[in-house]
């Protein structure tokens, strides 16, 4: 098997990069290998006793060994010249404790990098070879190594870096309009992966003026809610839960916040993974005021030029992104006024805020 080393100077350090070339038809091999970034982390022989076993578990094997040549071309593979299928693939990695998912094409590549435990990104694309003649699929590894994304297509002579996200993105999109198909790849056993997520979402802090302002939402309906951090509540509208709670200012506090809710609170579901990097989704909220959500070339999701401090989080059907800042229009900001009773600190400290 064909392999080189290629060292790419990045940031001061280098960064070096395990890449094997095509051989047949072993382009799904080479993209394990170059995916896993370790030279024989899977085996021709490995991928064909894979092939046999999913062969050997079908129900309609029996129909299969009848037919003439099964021996050479299997439902999963050529034992001659590889050509192993996505089921191969998808066995392989789970045998290494990772979890493939298909992308839905209909969500756009930016969708894609919104999971914070993902490996890489294994394409499969159309390709033609000798002038056109012969038609057929390639499979393809993507995976961010140090700061960069690289293409470790093995029929290139070297990984090509990405230059940024845009370049990846606008990369995957291509093969997605050509009719290609993209599976996304992440570290950990599915179960243990999606079960961890809930309970770290259903444990989201979000501070308690949050959690009054998810409260006024049924959590069985479908809700996105951007809430913000308790230093942007200090910091933009004075408040504190210690004082905006207490039962002289509540009947006010609660006011503000079923005000903000208006702004921040969309009826329907708005995950990070769904904001795009090289776009935008425009939303109007519960109140009708417009919201557009991205994210920037850090992965941080954004809305109305507010950056997210932390996102995902659940209460039921409720998703809550935490922002740091507010969200609010112009005539609510302009209406809203200051408590100037001070608390007695000396500090000017935190003030409650009050609707005139």
């Amino acid at each position: 098997m064909e392999e080189k080393k290629f060292n790419r100077e990045e940031e001061e350090k280098d960064t070096s990069i395990y890449h094997e070339k095509q051989r047949l038809q072993f382009c799904l091999l080479h993209a394990l290998n170059n995916l896993l970034q370790e030279r024989d982390s899977f085996t021709r022989s490995e991928l064909d006793a894979i092939a046999e076993k999913l062969v050997r578990d079908d129900p309609e094997r029996p129909n299969w060994a009848a037919k003439p040549l099964s021996l050479v071309f299997s439902p999963h593979h050529n034992a001659i010249t590889g050509n192993y299928d996505v089921n191969v693939l998808i066995a392989a990695l789970e045998s290494r404790e990772k979890t493939v998912s298909w992308h839905d094409r209909r969500g756009g590549a930016a969708s894609i990098f919104g999971a914070e435990n993902i490996l890489g990104v294994v394409v499969n694309a159309p390709v033609r070879r000798l002038g056109g003649l012969w038609r057929g699929r390639h499979w393809i590894a993507l995976r961010r190594i140090g700061r960069l994304w690289y293409n470790l297509d093995s029929d290139l002579k070297e990984p090509a870096p990405f230059d940024d996200a845009d370049a990846l993105i606008g990369f995957l999109d291509g093969v997605i309009g050509r009719g290609g198909e993209v599976l996304i790849v992440s570290n950990g056993d599915g179960a243990d992966v999606e079960a961890a997520a809930e309970a770290e979402a259903e444990n989201f802090n979000m501070g308690k003026l949050g959690e009054v302002m998810v409260a006024m939402l049924p959590d069985d309906l479908a809700f996105t809610l951007f809430v913000p951090s308790e230093m942007a509540f200090k910091r933009v509208l004075r408040m504190t839960a210690a004082e905006g709670l207490i039962k002289e200012k509540a009947n006010d506090t609660f006011a503000v916040l079923s005000r903000l809710m208006g702004f921040s609170a969309v009826p329907r579901h708005l995950p990070s993974e769904a904001a795009p990097v090289d776009g935008e989704v425009c939303v109007d909220s519960v109140s009708g005021f417009g919201l557009c959500v991205w994210k920037d070339l850090d992965g941080k999701l954004v809305v109305n030029n507010v950056k997210s401090v932390k996102v995902d989080g659940r209460r039921g059907e409720i998703i809550v992104h935490v922002i740091d800042g507010v969200i609010m229009d112009a005539q609510f900001e302009q209406s809203f006024g200051l408590d100037d009773d001070d608390d007695g600190d000396g500090d000017g400290g935190v003030r409650q805020q009050k609707l005139i």
